[in-house]
């Protein structure tokens, strides 16, 4: 076979000689043309049938095949067959690379419906395998909520590779907003889960390249799925010609597709963003883009690189059922952002996808945008290419001379700018740094007594209230000082887990920078983040969804001017994720959070990177929720390698990590490091932020289940009521922690037989997890379960089958057939049957 450049000028040459002749004489030229190359025939002839002009091209396949290809593989042929382990129901689809298949998996592990994506035998040209295999290495690599997921693949009998999918039941993405009714803010935010899925593939080296509405699914739930990488493109392919072949030119949805896709050049992530930009403008004015009358290859090519779009607030469609009086909530912001996206220079559009959600995001949060008309920039540029020769000598003088002016007025600027904040922030360094020492001297005569009874807590906690009274007498004249003292103390307090004496410090903290820093600064935010953490430890997740909102949005508008506290910027969004999953389970939305937080910190080094493994712990406990138990692990292990980096002791920060290691493993059934690792947090939890501390309840609640897990249900018993213990002494009466605690006890003492007692804490945690949690947190699911097991040893058989079946409805839809949960669930239904034939 010839080598990629020049495959692709041959393809390019011969499609372009033979596409406009009629069918018989161009049959007959392609007969001449590829005598002995059956591959190079089967490409071309590919190639015309996806050119074919049809009625619209959004809900067509990227590359539509004739059908003819198909015919001695036709569905029914097909239905009842069997690839590995999965027997064929029916076709569902088909497409540029194969057709696609319901499927069922037929063994004897379990029943699931999946989607079976096989090759056609007609097009198994080595190109075509090629691209196959590369859609299945992509999917393999991406693992995402809003992403279909791979989750087998094989070979057939005769040769053909197939890979088996995730079965996305659901409507191609701007139906299900007409048919739902979705006013324009609820379609913003379904976007901008698709952008977060696009996000997430660009982060993993992945473009797209046919992004439309057909290839974006959305479930009854809301959740849209995105779908088809069967064109899409490595980043890091070493093939890079062929992804420029008439092939990767030609196979795209031509209205979705790119100014730079249409003419063959050089295809970038701006490349999604401009579909993307499509599929947004489609979404709010129900018209596409551009005013097509035939649509044929020529009009639509001209139209996308040659044609500015109207502004969708002008171009709504007259018969829509939702947008028609929406003309006025599109203007300015909206019109802005879409045609920002739209742009035909690739570099003129947003830089990413992840920062068009985001100016989506300021708009919704009623903040500027980015994006702003393109008027007198915009039309000169225009003059300029228009003109070149005339203009082109006066404006390389002019701009050498403007450029060298204004970059050092720029970074004189910037300069001083740093240099005054330097020397600001030096100074207030050092007035704390002389006020602490000077507390931390000792110099009350009564903590220089001999006193046995005084631990090393007790110092801490006389320091702290020193500190904090006399930041309020010895530094009113210095605010900005007083601030960062109060602040240190309240953090303080709040560590060790003294919430009461915590909030006090740091409310003082963020009045005082409020009042003299303004609303806006970014240590006003580091405060405002610091007290949403009290609230939410507090059960407060209101509030403290809001003033952590609050906080990121500061530390953005800051970041526009290039400068931003890193580190407390990273922590104010990984703490709105890990609220958002707390109180409204949006996994999506927590997931780019965390993984923001994580691109954020990147430039920190030393100590500042003590925020970091946090957030891979976040992304683990994400995965574990969703049934991603090796996932969670992998993330869990990164939590561990980063603290393990950190300078000092960074043994003292490890409890956390090594407390959702251990309770990943088991859940795997790996009991013995389960225990261990428990047991280890526990010790370095004690031994650093205090046995009353809230963490160390939970970690106890954890070994609780661990023992029980192993039949020592004497000890799991101990283990919670020592849980509940601390919880009852340093908690509110109705915090979520106490859900854990209650379960742990109430599986105990189901194993020990006490099984009206098992009930009282059984529905306790129950009740409240309803009242806590989100609807979709499986933390019901598994209350419930243990609350069935019970009223099945209690022979209370209708009340027990209402909680397992739930239970095990719930696990499932959560978390899949193989979790282990589902699988405790659906044992526990089985004993239920059981107990009832006795």
């Amino acid at each position: 076979m010839m080598p990629g450049a020049e495959r692709y000028s041959r393809l390019q040459e011969l499609f372009d000689a033979v596409v406009d002749l009629p069918p018989d004489i161009r049959a007959a030229v392609l007969e001449r043309q590829c005598e002995g190359d059956a591959s190079l025939r089967q490409e071309i002839e590919a190639l015309l049938a996806a050119d074919a002009p049809c009625a619209s091209f959004d809900g067509q396949p990227a590359l539509m095949i004739p059908p003819d290809l198909f015919s001695d593989e036709g569905d029914g042929q097909l239905s009842g067959q069997r690839f590995g382990a999965y027997q064929i129901i029916r076709e569902i689809g088909r497409g540029g690379l194969g057709a696609v298949y319901l499927a069922a998996r037929a063994d004897d592990e379990y029943r699931k419906e999946v989607a079976l994506k096989l090759i056609r035998r007609g097009l198994d040209t080595e190109d075509i395998l090629r691209r196959f295999r590369t859609e299945r290495q992509i999917l393999a690599q991406l693992d995402h909520p809003n992403i279909a997921r791979l989750l087998d693949g094989g070979t057939t009998d005769d040769g053909l590779p197939y890979f088996v999918l995730e079965y996305v039941e659901g409507e191609p993405l701007v139906a299900y907003c007409d048919s739902h009714q979705l006013e324009i803010r609820q379609r913003l935010e379904v976007f901008r889960k698709v952008c977060a899925a696009v996000t997430y593939a660009h982060q993993n080296l992945v473009i797209h390249r046919d992004l439309k509405p057909s290839n974006i699914l959305v479930t009854a739930e809301g959740e849209p799925k995105l779908l088809d990488f069967g064109i899409a493109k490595l980043l890091n392919a070493e093939d890079e010609m062929f992804t420029q072949t008439a092939l990767g030119l030609r196979v795209m949805t031509p209205e979705y597709a790119s100014p730079e896709q249409i003419k063959g050049e050089r295809i970038t992530t701006a490349s999604d963003v401009y579909s993307l930009g499509v599929l947004l403008y489609e979404l709010l004015s129900g018209q596409k883009p551009y005013r097509l009358k035939t649509r044929t290859r020529e009009e639509i090519a001209r139209a996308v690189t040659e044609q500015e779009p109207q502004r969708p607030s002008t171009a709504l469609h007259s018969e829509s059922r939702f947008i028609s009086h929406n003309s006025r909530s599109l203007q300015g912001d909206l019109d802005n952002i879409v045609l920002m996206a739209l742009r035909k220079e690739p570099e003129r559009r947003y830089a990413s996808v992840e920062r068009f959600s985001e100016d989506i995001q300021r708009h919704l949060q009623g903040l500027p945008v980015r994006a702003r008309n393109s008027t007198f920039s915009y039309r000169a540029q225009k003059f300029v290419q228009r003109n070149k020769i005339a203009v082109v000598a006066a404006l390389i003088l002019f701009l050498t001379i403007l450029s060298g002016v204004v970059v050092t007025v720029f970074q004189a600027e910037r300069v001083v700018t740093e240099r005054n904040r330097a020397r600001k922030e030096a100074a207030k360094a050092a007035r704390i740094n002389t006020f602490l020492q000077g507390v931390l001297a000792f110099s009350d005569p009564s903590w220089l007594g001999s006193n046995p009874n005084r631990d090393r807590e007790a110092t801490v906690s006389e320091a702290l209230e020193t500190a904090s009274s006399r930041a309020e007498a010895e530094l009113a004249d210095q605010p900005e000082v007083a601030a960062a003292v109060q602040f240190t103390v309240g953090w303080t307090y709040k560590a060790l887990g003294k919430l009461d004496k915590a909030e006090p410090n740091l409310r003082s903290a963020l009045d005082i920078r409020r009042r003299v820093l303004g609303a806006e600064d970014p240590d006003t935010a580091q405060s405002m983040v610091a007290l949403a953490e009290l609230f939410q430890l507090r059960g407060n997740s209101k509030e403290a969804e809001a003033m952590t909102r609050d906080a990121v949005a500061i530390y953005r508008k800051a970041q526009t001017g290039g400068i931003v506290d890193a580190k407390w910027f990273a922590v104010a969004l990984s703490n709105l994720g890990l609220i958002l999953n707390a109180t409204k389970g949006q996994d999506t939305v927590c997931e780019a959070l965390y993984r923001e937080a994580i691109a954020v910190s990147a430039p920190l080094a030393g100590a500042d990177r003590a925020p970091v493994p946090v957030f891979y712990g976040n992304l683990a406990a994400l995965r574990n929720e969703q049934g991603d138990i090796d996932g969670a692990i992998r993330y869990s292990r990164s939590a561990i390698e980063e603290q393990s980096r950190l300078p000092g002791d960074s043994r003292r920060g490890m409890h956390s990590f090594l407390n959702n290691l251990g309770t990943l493993l088991l859940l795997k059934g790996d009991f013995a490091a389960a225990e261990r690792l428990l047991l280890e947090a526990i010790e370095i939890a004690i031994q650093t932020i205090g046995e009353n501390h809230r963490n160390t309840a939970l970690y106890l609640a954890n070994l609780s289940s661990c023992y029980g897990a192993t039949g020592d249900h004497y000890r799991a018993r101990e283990k919670a009521n020592r849980a509940i213990e601390i919880q009852q002494r340093s908690l509110p009466a109705e915090h979520p922690d106490f859900i854990r605690s209650w379960l742990s006890l109430g599986n105990a003492l189901n194993g020990l037989g006490e099984l009206v007692l098992a009930e009282d804490y059984l529905r306790r945690s129950l009740q409240l997890a309803r009242e806590k949690l989100p609807p979709s947190n499986r933390y019901i699911a598994l209350v419930a379960g243990s609350l069935g097991e019970n009223l099945t040893l209690q022979k209370r058989f209708p009340e027990a089958e209402e909680n397992l079946q739930f239970s095990y409805r719930e696990l499932k839809a959560r978390l899949g057939d193989s979790h282990p949960q589902t699988a405790k669930a659906a044992e526990r239904l089985h004993k239920l049957e059981l107990a009832r034939t006795k």
